[in-house]
């Protein structure tokens, strides 16, 4: 799916002093841009904090920037096929790097802006792992084939002992943001979704549990500018915004890691 980003009336993750001092730092830092479009393709975990760091770029509202939406698998096959987006925020870092091995992406502009980490949830509160094996009816996950989490997922389970059990009550979801709506929605009685989605929640009722003793519990994510925005400054700017202190404390406060650039 494929939206403007909405950059107004949005409440900020900074204290108010502390925003301003932001703010005025990052204008100090970015040279002002005008003129082009910006056309973003997000993993579906980090779309919302995506929107969150729109808010604070200083040169959010001289550009038209747009968000598409998905699985890493589902964006990375509309780019081979010719999508016209500038930049790819990836939930791994094996798929900007075979853009980056096709041509597509641009080597130098890759790195690390994030390290996902994929949480247990349930909305209904706390829960046992010998519970969940008995009780469980649907797990939400991401489909493995084309999103990392639902990967992860799938790793986990595995790792657990529990995939056996669960695999004939696996329900897969289009990417995880649509897991996680599966579980808070009733279709699905647990997840494997973001710690960022869970904590974007608020307030919202449930619990969740890290995903300790598998091989996955942390998924690093890359960005890359594709090689059609080579000469796109908005591009560039974002992407020196993203590698920012400001921009990095946003990320972490959303409940993932920070790369290093």
């Amino acid at each position: 799916m494929v939206r403007k980003a909405r950059l107004r009336d949005q409440r900020s993750p900074f204290p108010r002093g502390r925003l301003a001092f932001f703010f005025v730092a990052l204008c100090a830092s970015f040279p002002a841009i005008s003129g082009d479009e910006l056309a973003l393709a997000v993993a579906a975990n980090f779309a919302t904090t995506i929107e969150k760091l729109l808010r604070i770029y200083p040169n959010a509202q001289r550009s038209e920037i747009s968000i598409a939406r998905g699985s890493t698998g589902q964006l990375y096959a509309q780019i081979k096929q010719g999508a016209p987006y500038d930049l790819f925020f990836a939930a791994d870092v094996q798929t900007p790097r075979r853009l980056i091995d096709d041509g597509l992406g641009l080597s130098a502009s890759a790195f690390v802006y994030a390290v996902g980490v994929p949480v247990l949830y349930s909305p209904a509160g706390k829960f046992t792992v010998d519970a969940l094996a008995k009780s469980t009816q649907h797990i939400a996950i991401a489909n493995p084939n084309t999103s990392p989490y639902g990967r992860a997922a799938v790793e986990v389970l595995r790792a657990s002992g529990l995939w056996p059990a669960m695999r004939a009550r696996t329900a897969l979801a289009a990417n995880v943001g649509a897991a996680y709506t599966m579980v808070r929605s009733g279709a699905a009685t647990l997840g494997v979704v973001a710690l960022s989605q869970v904590l974007d929640a608020g307030e919202a009722p449930g619990a969740y549990r890290h995903l300790r003793g598998a091989q996955v519990t942390a998924l690093p994510q890359m960005v890359v500018q594709l090689a059609r925005a080579k000469h796109n400054d908005h591009a560039q700017a974002l992407l020196q915004f993203i590698a920012s202190r400001a921009a990095r404390e946003v990320i972490q406060q959303s409940g993932y890691g920070v790369g290093v650039p």
